[in-house]
């Protein structure tokens, strides 16, 4: 039998605030490691022409030879080039 009872809708406020509460601190921090390199110096998230790169290659397959990346990613970098179109701001964009 399938469980019928209401989903608590008033328990969803309590939710977003605990989830913004956890997450709060992180808001002002800036990028780290390797995230420089791999966002906001990546030409193929800048450009949708390089789709067909981003599904045959490697993740750091746009780099100097190097870099040391050999995991197969393409979604990681197809999100990052969606988030890019949308949002993108000076900063990211290196101007």
């Amino acid at each position: 039998m399938p469980n019928t009872q209401p989903i608590p809708y008033r328990l969803i406020p309590i939710l977003i605030v605990l989830t913004f509460a956890v997450y709060f601190n992180s808001l002002g921090n800036g990028f780290v490691s390797d995230d420089t390199f791999i966002i906001v110096d990546n030409p193929w998230i800048k450009d949708p022409a390089h789709l067909g790169d981003i599904f045959s290659n490697y993740m750091g397959g746009f780099a100097p030879q190097g870099f040391q990346a050999s995991t197969y990613r393409p979604m990681v970098y197809v999100i990052y080039m969606v988030e890019y179109a949308l949002l993108a701001s000076p900063r990211l964009a290196g101007t």
